[in-house]
């Protein structure tokens, strides 16, 4: 159990690093808010969660709902 919590932490990190610019300052912001990291695609954005409320933040650094993803 520790270890897949070292391991968590350790792809929310690098997730966290490649983020750049307004990506960046969105995402720090909601995981500051209790969101937690769910899936990235360098391609589309960052995919966060909190409860049953997901966020998609994309590569532009805009916040989306996932129905606009």
């Amino acid at each position: 159990m520790k270890k897949r919590i070292s391991f968590e932490k350790l792809i929310h990190k690098m997730i966290f690093d490649r983020a750049r610019g307004k990506q960046k300052k969105k995402l720090l912001a909601l995981l500051n808010r209790g969101y937690k990291i769910e899936r990235a695609n360098g391609f589309e954005g960052i995919e966060i969660r909190r409860g049953r409320v997901w966020r998609c933040i994309t590569v532009s650094g805009r916040d989306l709902s996932p129905s606009q993803f």
